[in-house]
């Protein structure tokens, strides 16, 4: 039977001639009680194994794999969301679930304030996301967590976005080949050298992919492995100094 992280353990067969020892996985053990009950510090999996032991002819050991679930009050967890800005992209938001234990699941939708006709709600199934926004406003930013005891909290929030750097300003790229497969490539030009942040978005705005590399006069090669990526369609923005660049692409 168990009782959070507190498990009991019954031999299936007993004999009175017989001395049972337990090893219950975490370090510790009995050699003395017949059908022990122990406590372990820890939510995890166990390995629990016992040695039935008759005389040195006759002796048999047995393990099985038990799984610990947490002790957790679920009235006592505490949750809040932080948003952490990028400066070089104010629109791109990482979101930051924290709590005072282990989150082990979490489920995010971001909606937009008095949304308008078209303006629907992003579900992201990630921990900790970083998400795009493609308009200024304000959004409403919820989290629905999911912990190793099984308990579940929401928690939201509203957000300001003062900057957007939309997909369709600035100058534009041509991504090759396109469709992509191993790799998405760019080529830029530039005038004097400069450190190029180069991005990958996918359908949902949520940055996939990202790389950064020092740029040089002339013309300069920005290549993103893209092999690991589903097939769909993605954004590239290059940023360079005070421009932006961008292109669309397919991944097949």
């Amino acid at each position: 039977a168990t009782n959070n992280n507190i498990i009991s353990f019954t031999p299936t067969n007993i004999g009175n001639d017989v001395q049972y020892t337990w090893t219950f996985g975490d370090g510790t053990g009995s050699q003395t009680a017949l059908t022990p009950t122990h406590k372990f510090a820890a939510p995890g999996y166990y390995t629990v194994c016992l040695t039935a032991f008759r005389n040195n002819n006759c002796a048999s050991t047995t393990c099985k794999t038990i799984y610990v679930s947490s002790t957790i009050n679920c009235s006592g967890l505490t949750l809040n969301i932080n948003d952490v800005r990028d400066p070089l992209v104010p629109n791109r938001v990482q979101f930051v679930a924290t709590s005072n234990t282990v989150i082990a699941d979490q489920l995010w939708t971001i909606t937009k304030s008095s949304a308008t006709a078209g303006t629907g709600t992003s579900t992201i199934h990630l921990n900790n996301p970083t998400y795009v926004f493609l308009d200024s406003g304000y959004y409403n930013i919820c989290v629905r967590t999911t912990y190793a005891g099984g308990c579940v909290k929401d928690f939201c929030k509203t957000i300001h976005i003062t900057q957007q750097m939309p997909f369709t300003t600035g100058c534009k790229l041509q991504v090759y080949p396109n469709p992509a497969s191993a790799y998405a490539n760019v080529l830029i030009t530039l005038a004097q050298p400069t450190t190029l942040y180069a991005y990958v978005y996918n359908s949902l705005n949520m940055l996939v992919a990202q790389k950064v590399q020092q740029g040089f006069v002339g013309t300069n090669t920005v290549s993103i492995p893209t092999a690991n990526l589903p097939a769909g369609i993605y954004r590239f923005r290059l940023v360079h100094g005070n421009d932006v660049c961008y292109a669309s692409f397919i991944k097949n």
